[in-house]
């Protein structure tokens, strides 16, 4: 699966803006709580108060984890100012557009300020037209994608990982134990995909 094929999946599953729940940690102390989302510039961003104990964690620790049913990002968190203050104010028009009852809810004063993050890794769970369950990651860092596809034998779990940098691949065969779970690094063999032809 191409890059951009994994992406669209992505924008097809969140699409305009969902109530994500948001991850942030300061000093091993954890914390999560729903934020209203818009989608857009390949970015997820929100609104928050400036003085709330989620924004003053995420001034002392910019990596966050966000999710929406089956979509889990992680990334990192940036402050833009005031929303007001975006250019061209595309926030506040697609949350106008999308989240009005929340827009209408709460008042546009100078403590509010809009938040932008950047997905780093993406891991969706999904099923194919079939309803068998797999798991699809995204890391757009390495520009890869990998797809783990699932075969079951008696109790063992045969798992290939079709591990993509770009335009070439190598189909990865590994085997676990249902009870140890699996580790979704790719393969060591990996390594081959730089040489190998693409399918």
């Amino acid at each position: 699966m191409e890059l951009l094929e994994a992406k669209k999946i992505m924008d097809e599953k969140l699409g305009d803006y969902k109530i994500m729940a948001l991850a942030s940690c300061v000093d091993d102390y954890p914390m999560v709580r729903n934020v209203s989302c818009v989608f857009y510039n390949d970015k997820i961003y929100f609104k928050t108060d400036k003085n709330f104990r989620k924004t003053q964690q995420l001034f002392k620790n910019d990596k966050v984890a966000m999710c929406f049913n089956g979509v889990q990002v992680e990334g990192t968190a940036k402050n833009l100012g005031l929303v007001v203050d975006e250019p061209g104010r595309i926030f506040e028009k697609k949350y106008k557009e999308f989240l009005w009852q929340s827009y209408n809810a709460y008042s546009h004063v100078d403590t509010e300020i809009l938040i932008e993050v950047t997905p780093k890794f993406v891991e969706i769970w999904d099923e194919d037209k079939d309803r068998n369950a797999f798991q699809l990651f995204i890391d757009f860092d390495k520009e890869l994608t990998v797809m783990p596809v699932c075969l079951r034998e008696l109790d063992v779990l045969c798992v290939g990982f079709k591990c993509e940098f770009v335009s070439a691949a190598v189909f990865c065969p590994k085997s676990f134990s249902k009870n140890t779970g699996f580790n979704p690094l790719p393969h060591p063999d990996t390594a081959l995909c730089r040489r190998a032809p693409a399918k």
